[in-house]
């Protein structure tokens, strides 16, 4: 990991689920977010194995630490459930649509807007602006890498 990494201090929820197809999410986020971003990230698995273990104990745990945090965001989801419509419906949840690279960078890229509107950083926005160009130029994240870390 970067030692000059830029600091995000606004806590957000990250909610994970039922993925074994979804490997570009994971990806991304270890090897670019997480690489270049020090976050503040509160961390769930809601997939349906977890939610059976804790009898949907989680839910709750995430919804709480969603409205207390305020902003979250969600791997790609196959289905729809109404947990997740309610999660949308009281929350500022950023849900990404498919394991597109491009999907993926998206929905982290509307997080670190929601973030910008009352944190705003020359950094980070300088940092969205490398990535928009990267994942545009580039047909996989280790592409994306290189370019990034070329640039900073």
């Amino acid at each position: 990991m970067r030692e000059n990494r830029i600091k995000i201090s606004t806590p957000f929820v990250e909610l994970d689920g039922d993925k074994e197809d979804f490997k570009n999410w994971s990806l991304f986020k270890n090897n670019i977010i997480c690489e270049f971003l020090d976050l503040d990230i509160k961390y769930f698995d809601i997939s349906t194995r977890n939610r059976e273990v804790t009898k949907d104990k989680v839910l709750g745990e995430s919804l709480e630490s969603i409205k207390k945090n305020k902003l979250a965001i969600k791997c790609p989801t196959l289905l729809e459930t109404p947990e997740l419509t309610q999660l949308k419906e009281k929350t500022n949840i950023f849900i990404c649509a498919d394991d597109s690279i491009k999907a993926v960078s998206q929905v982290w890229n509307d997080l670190f807007q929601a973030i910008l509107k009352d944190n705003p950083s020359p950094c980070l926005e300088e940092f969205l602006k490398s990535l928009e160009s990267a994942v545009n130029s580039a047909s996989t994240i280790d592409e994306i890498l290189t370019t990034l870390t070329s640039q900073n």
